[in-house]
């Protein structure tokens, strides 16, 4: 196995190790400091694999990856649902899932033509940038309700 399946293969298989660990990760450090573990493992992989230049590096962002977005979906969702009321969780998990799917359907579209016009160096370098930015902005709002 090589390439792009071994990519998919590895980042497959620390997903379902991340949601084994997300929660014991959770108690042990705090769900919000976890999430800003997962977004920090995220941009880790996104620099990684900007520069990649061997199958270990591949394998590496890969897993960085699968353990990084694992944590921040799945917390950020046992967040929203656990600060929620109760006669009110579906319309919370709704409100939680619409910008995710919003920001895969548009998010591909708008890096799809940055990547075509910048390549993938710059692209993944701007994905890092915007996941750092994401965390600061997260970490100002998240801030003010959980000092």
């Amino acid at each position: 196995m090589t390439g792009i399946s071994l990519f998919f293969t590895i980042h497959t298989l620390t997903v379902i190790l991340a949601r084994l660990l997300a929660g014991r990760a959770a108690r042990v450090l705090g769900i919000i400091n976890t999430i800003y573990l997962g977004i920090g493992l995220s941009v880790c992989s996104s620099v990684i694999i900007s520069f990649m230049n061997s199958s270990f590096l591949m394998i590496l962002s890969s897993a960085l990856l699968g353990i990084g977005i694992t944590f921040v979906v799945q917390l950020t969702q046992d967040y929203v649902l656990s600060h929620a009321h109760e006669h009110r969780k579906g319309v919370a998990n709704t409100t939680w899932m619409l910008p995710g799917d919003l920001g895969t359907g548009f998010g591909s579209m708008i890096w799809g033509y940055i990547s075509t016009g910048l390549g993938y160096l710059i692209t993944y370098l701007l994905s890092a940038a915007v996941m750092g930015i994401g965390c600061v902005v997260g970490k100002s709002v998240l801030g003010k309700h959980n000092p």
